[in-house]
């Protein structure tokens, strides 16, 4: 992606990603990379991943992390991790799941699908929601119940803030690394590192 660089850069990365993969993991990766990697400017983005890979083919990013990817020529995919969508409630953890008080929350297509084989039996809830983890704040606020990551929900149920309903469908997807063939290799390989590292400390601290 080219963009105009400012006397205290030389480089400059793009990189795209889900929604729900910057909160509890993306923007701590950022937070390396400015701590690391001062002289490289950064770009970060949020959209669907069918756009991502379009991005990259044409590009106008650098790379993407993303859940399933299908594979392109001239794209590099790499495995990070198993993400792992569990089912959240403010209210009574007991209480048939999912209730009235319900949020369907669009973790994209893949998510949705799956959940619609889930509960093929659930009519369209009240409130859907294309707000990612921000969703979270809906739940702090008002007695309801919905879908979010494990690794951004942790805190809140060591805290007892929400509950975690053991016995409710559980959804996992893989999410890659996605980036061209033709990378520039002296940002690259230092942002990948400080992305691996990421991922151990957010590793470490959920164990």
């Amino acid at each position: 992606l080219d963009v105009a660089l400012s006397e205290e850069h030389n480089d400059h990365l793009a990189v795209g990603a889900q929604h729900s993969l910057w909160d509890g993991f993306l923007l701590y990766w950022i937070g390396w990379m400015r701590d690391n990697m001062p002289g490289i400017a950064v770009t970060a983005s949020s959209v669907m991943s069918s756009t991502f890979l379009d991005a990259i083919s044409e590009g106008t990013l650098d790379i993407a992390i993303v859940y399933r990817p299908t594979q392109r020529t001239g794209l590099v995919i790499e495995h990070l991790f198993e993400e792992e969508l569990v089912l959240l409630t403010s209210g009574d953890a007991a209480a048939p799941a999912p209730g009235n008080n319900y949020i369907l929350i669009n973790w994209g297509p893949e998510f949705l699908a799956d959940h619609a084989l889930a509960y093929s039996g659930l009519k369209q809830p009240g409130l859907f929601f294309d707000l990612g983890t921000l969703a979270v704040n809906y739940l702090l606020d008002k007695k309801a119940s919905g879908y979010f990551p494990i690794r951004t929900a942790r805190n809140f149920i060591k805290d007892g803030t929400l509950k975690l309903i053991k016995n409710a469908p559980r959804f996992v997807y893989p999410v890659y690394l996605v980036y061209p063939e033709d990378i520039d290799e002296v940002a690259f390989s230092q942002a990948k590192l400080g992305l691996i590292e990421t991922l151990k400390t957010i590793e470490t601290k959920a164990t």
